[in-house]
């Protein structure tokens, strides 16, 4: 579930680019706000890099994959 998470957060970007809050994360998967930060923050790290496949580099925000 957490991959998919990340997956939702990137497919679910605003116009500027930035991704979903981790409150709207936790919301969306019905979880505590605490998780859906966590989720964010693996992410962003890379965490699931793996996982998430055909995701355009441009939309990554650590660079290249």
């Amino acid at each position: 579930m957490q991959q998919e998470a990340w997956k939702w957060a990137l497919d679910n970007r605003r116009e500027d680019g930035s991704l979903p809050t981790g409150r709207e994360i936790a919301a969306h998967f019905a979880h505590k706000e605490r998780w859906g930060r966590l989720i964010k923050q693996w992410g962003q790290q890379g965490r699931f890099d793996k996982s998430v496949v055909n995701t355009p580099r441009s939309l990554t925000e650590h660079g290249p994959v």
